[in-house]
């Protein structure tokens, strides 16, 4: 990764959600799209630190 930054969503598949050191993730949850779409759909909640 980029030096300073988090990966939040590692083992997710192709979805990836990427902050900054300053920034810090509540919460991650991945949303099924129940074979709709590739892409499962993730809702996450960011504050600064």
């Amino acid at each position: 990764m980029i030096d300073g930054f988090n990966l939040l969503t590692s083992n997710m598949g192709l979805i990836h959600i990427v902050i900054s050191n300053d920034l810090e993730a509540e919460s991650i949850q991945r949303i099924a799209t129940e074979n709709n779409c590739d892409h499962d759909g993730i809702n996450c909640s960011i504050k600064f630190a």
